[in-house]
C-alpha cells in the first residue's frame, strides 16, 4: 500500500507517469526495518529518475518467490555518458564514501569507485559507524560472520584493480554466508549517538534486514555501473533480497 501511494504522489509531484505493479507468490512478512528500506529505496530511485534522467514513465514493481523479495525500478530515461566529462577542481561523490582515486585530479573514475562506496555502506550497515582511519573488521564490532570482513576489505582496496570488478561478485560472496556463521562479540559500552542507539535497539533475531539492505545496495551499484557503460539506454534497476 505504501509503494502504491508513493507512485500516486510521485506522479502528481513530478508530472510524470509513475506506476506500481505487484506480483507476490505469498503475503510478505517483512519487519518495519525492511519495509522502511524498500520504501526509501523506491522513493530515492523515483526522485532521481524525475530529476536527472528525463524519464516520462517510471515503473515500481514488487515481486516475490520462495524466500526472495525483489524490488525493481525501471524508467525510460537517458543513461550517463560512457566517458563523463570532468572539470579541474570538481569533486565527485560524498567524501565519506568516495574512493581514493576520486581525490586525485588526473584519475580515471569508473564504476569501481561505486564498488568502494558499497564497501563503506556495508560496513556502516553492520556496525553503525563509518570505517575511518585504521578500522576494525566488522566481525569485531558486531555478531556477524567473518566472511563480511573479507567482503568489506576486498571492496575497499585502495587500488581499483585490487577491488571487486563487478557488484555481482559481491552478491555472490554475500550469498555464501550462512545464518549460523555469525559469532558472539564482547559486550560494548552503551551507544552514545542517536544513530547508534537506534541501531542498538533494533531487533537482532534475523539477518534478513541486513541481507536485504546489502542486496539493495549491491543491485543499485550494479545499476549505476551499467549506466557508466550504456549511454542513453533504458536500464532497469533490479533489487533482490536473498
Amino acid at each position: 500500500a505504501a509503494l502504491a501511494q508513493l507512485a500516486a504522489s510521485s506522479s502528481r509531484t513530478h508530472g510524470m507517469k509513475v506506476q506500481f505493479r505487484k506480483s507476490l507468490a505469498a503475503p510478505l512478512e517483512l519487519d518495519s526495518t525492511a519495509t522502511h528500506h524498500l520504501y526509501r529505496i523506491a522513493q530515492e530511485a523515483v526522485t532521481n529518475a524525475a530529476r536527472h534522467s528525463g524519464a516520462s514513465v517510471v515503473t515500481v514493481r514488487l515481486s516475490s518467490a520462495d524466500d526472495h523479495v525483489r524490488l525493481t525500478i525501471s524508467d525510460d530515461g537517458k543513461g550517463l555518458p560512457a566517458c563523463p566529462s570532468r572539470q579541474t577542481g570538481t569533486g565527485m561523490g560524498t567524501p565519506d564514501y568516495a574512493a581514493p582515486e576520486q581525490f586525485q585530479a588526473d584519475a580515471q573514475i569508473d564504476h569501481r569507485a561505486d564498488i568502494y562506496a558499497l564497501g563503506v555502506m556495508i560496513y556502516q550497515m553492520i556496525t553503525g559507524e563509518l570505517p575511518r582511519g585504521v578500522w576494525r573488521p566488522p566481525s569485531e564490532r558486531a555478531p556477524v560472520a567473518p566472511q563480511w570482513d573479507d567482503i568489506v576489505r576486498h571492496a575497499m582496496q585502495t587500488d581499483p584493480a585490487d577491488r571487486y570488478q563487478k557488484a555481482s561478485e559481491i552478491k555472490t560472496d554475500v550469498g555464501k554466508i550462512t545464518p549460523a556463521a555469525g559469532r558472539a562479540v564482547s559486550p560494548k559500552p552503551p551507544p552514545t549517538t542517536p544513530q547508534a542507539r537506534s541501531l542498538a535497539g533494533a531487533p537482532t533475531k534475523s539477518r534478513a534486514p541486513l541481507l536485504l539492505g546489502v542486496a539493495l545496495v549491491i543491485s543499485i551499484t550494479a545499476f549505476l555501473a551499467h549506466r557508466w557503460q550504456q549511454p542513453a539506454a533504458i536500464v532497469p534497476a533490479k533489487v533482490a533480497a536473498t
